[in-house]
Formats: structure tokens, C-alpha cells, sequence
């Protein structure tokens, strides 16, 4: 059985979303002379299940979700959730975040991957949150970064965005 460790798996030296191995296999067994009361205990079966689950959404789910805002025409994070306890809005820029204007409807966000466990798709759930009218806006990689253009006809306009990374 793989050494369980106390750290989240976000957090720790290399992130990563968590396996099965990390939680014992999924393949504890109840002791057959004395298995667990169905009524008052769980049992091996129900840890498993509930780990495989655990597993499972742990796939599905983003590592960091950001909320950008522009008071005055500058691109700001207002809200960043992620999966592990290390990153977080007040410690964003210390620990290498940066967020550019790259002119009117255009920003771009980075931050060391190496923070974060590996992108399993592109980034993606781009939703403007704010009244401002906006006919086009797109997220993709730009090099380290995620890049976010928003755009009526041919101008870009600064909206209210946010974003997921997956």
C-alpha cells in the first residue's frame, strides 16, 4: 500500500490531481471476524466507493477559477479559487502571477505551471459577468499564458470576465 501523505496533492512539491494508489488502491476489506455494523459504521466498500468518487471528480474538476475586473480600465483579479491551499488571490503576484493589458479588450494572465497540476484540456468556461456589450471573446494559450480577448465588431472593449483552468 502507497504511503498515504497528509499534504493535499495540489499542494505538494510536484501538484497533481489525486490517484486511486493515494488513497490505498481502493481495495480495502472489511476484517470478517468483526465486520462493521451496516447501520452504525461505514465499511471497507463504502471508503472505496467513496474514493474512487473522489478520484473520479477530481478529474472533471478546474484547478483555478479567475474572476477580472476593470476598475478604471485596469485589468484586476477580483476573485481566484483553486483546488489547493497554496494559491490564492492575496498571495497571487508573489508567487509569479501576473496579469497584463495588452490594450483595450485584450489581457493576458500567467502563472508558473509549475504551481498548478497539469492542464488537461485547454482553458475554457470564458463567461463575461458584467453589463458591457460584447459580440466576441475567446480564451486561448498564448505561450505561458492564458489570453483573453473581448471584442464588439472589431474593437476590443474591456469586459468583466471570468474563467476556468482546467
Amino acid at each position: 500500500m502507497a504511503t498515504l501523505s497528509s499534504v493535499l496533492t495540489y499542494d505538494q512539491a510536484t501538484p497533481h490531481r489525486p490517484t486511486i494508489a493515494e488513497f490505498g488502491g481502493g481495495a480495502f476489506q472489511d476484517d470478517p471476524r468483526r465486520p462493521p455494523d451496516p447501520t452504525a459504521h461505514p465499511s471497507a466498500g463504502m471508503f472505496n466507493q467513496a474514493t474512487k468518487q473522489i478520484v473520479a471528480l477530481a478529474r472533471m474538476s478546474p484547478s483555478l477559477k479567475f474572476q477580472v475586473e476593470f476598475p478604471g480600465g485596469v485589468p484586476t483579479i477580483t476573485q481566484l479559487v483553486a483546488l489547493g491551499s497554496i494559491i490564492t488571490l492575496a498571495n497571487f503576484t508573489a508567487l509569479g502571477g501576473q496579469i497584463f493589458d495588452n490594450g483595450a479588450g485584450d489581457t493576458s494572465i500567467s502563472l508558473p505551471l509549475s504551481l498548478i497540476p497539469p492542464q488537461l484540456t485547454r482553458p475554457s468556461g470564458l463567461t463575461i459577468v458584467g453589463d458591457v456589450e460584447v459580440d466576441r471573446a475567446r480564451i486561448f494559450v498564448d505561450g505561458s499564458a492564458w489570453r483573453i480577448k473581448t471584442k464588439l465588431g472589431a474593437t476590443g472593449v474591456d469586459a468583466p470576465f471570468t474563467f476556468q483552468v482546467n
